[in-house]
């Protein structure tokens, strides 16, 4: 084979992959950012975070197993919101999932809108405190997030019997 035809491959081939790998860094770059400010937010509370999980780049919830004390972080937009919660004020913990019904031309669908973790406290004072998961004005559709809400929904069951 002709050393031109090679390199013109080579170039070829890198004009076709650095779209993707271009992207793949910067989706990486703003993991890592947010985790990163995540774990300064549960610094400062001095938390130690046993688990963590991050979804769609923009969420991220943890534990203190040890104080049992709950981490979320958001950041969307313009957007950021840190909650923590003690999970020995929480009365007990929900899912909240808003649909609704679509029509195709097979029939029906559900529409998942909105996913969230809604917490009852045990003083009557205060309020209840909604973490979201999902809503559909932010994001096109679910990706893996009924999975990760059920997942922490059973994590901080767990605690709260504990």
């Amino acid at each position: 084979m002709d050393l031109s035809i090679i390199i013109l491959v080579i170039a070829l081939m890198a004009i076709v992959i650095s779209p993707f790998l271009l992207h793949y860094m910067s989706q990486k770059k703003k993991e890592a950012g947010i985790l990163n400010e995540f774990m300064n937010f549960t610094k400062r509370e001095n938390a130690t975070i046993s688990q963590k999980e991050l979804w769609r780049q923009n969420y991220v919830i943890g534990i203190d197993e040890q104080s049992k004390k709950l981490y979320y972080y958001k950041k969307y937009k313009d957007k950021e919101e840190r909650v923590s919660i003690f999970l020995s004020e929480v009365d007990h913990c929900r899912i909240d999932a808003v649909s609704r019904n679509a029509r195709t031309k097979g029939g029906s669908i559900t529409v998942v809108e909105k996913l969230d973790l809604v917490f009852t406290f045990t003083k009557p004072d205060k309020n209840e405190k909604t973490l979201q998961f999902y809503d559909s004005s932010e994001f096109l559709g679910l990706d893996n997030e009924r999975v990760i809400i059920e997942k922490w929904f059973a994590i901080i069951k767990s605690n709260l019997m504990s």
